[in-house]
């Protein structure tokens, strides 16, 4: 499975036709997905992984992800998310909805989002909407937080910066 290697603060998602894995690397929470990204996946997917970058992927809390209150055993928002995309065979409008749905949540929570490895399809859709404007992308994990923190200063934004120093 390319693009996803496991840590030992992993916690994972699985679908039908889509495989998610979450790992803290460099003061980031890196998720790494393969397979389809796509409308059957949705859902459920979405939810996990709302979860996930809500509770800061705290191993304590990680079990819990898709619940509401794991915020009050002691998570935190990691500063920046990285949504490793190397793995997708398949990306559709669905997947992009699921990139600005996690990107709000990283904003809200007050970090922020990049996305490593896009499909060329996701690349083009994110560049023709805009949205390369706000969420960095990068070939490699690395590439996409250095790209984001080449963002949050051009728009003078401070979240997540120490992320991007480690």
């Amino acid at each position: 499975m390319s693009g996803i290697d496991g840590g030992e603060d992993e916690t994972s998602w699985r679908g039908p036709r889509l495989r998610a894995e979450t790992r803290q690397a460099d003061g980031c929470l890196v998720m790494g997905l393969s397979g389809e990204l796509d409308f059957m996946q949705k859902p459920e997917f979405r939810q996990w992984a709302l979860g996930v970058v809500a509770a800061g992927h705290n191993a304590g809390n990680a079990g819990n992800a898709g619940n509401s209150d794991n915020s009050s055993d002691g998570g935190s928002a990691a500063p920046m998310v990285v949504l490793d995309l190397r793995g997708i065979e398949f990306f559709d409008s669905t997947g992009l909805s699921v990139v600005i749905a996690l990107w709000k949540q990283a904003r809200d929570a007050g970090g922020d989002l990049a996305v490593a490895g896009p499909p060329p399809i996701c690349a083009n859709m994110m560049r023709r909407t805009g949205l390369a404007d706000h969420i960095a992308m990068g070939d490699t994990v690395a590439a996409a937080v250095a790209g984001a923190a080449i963002l949050r200063r051009t728009r003078g934004d401070a979240a997540g910066d120490q992320a991007a120093a480690g």
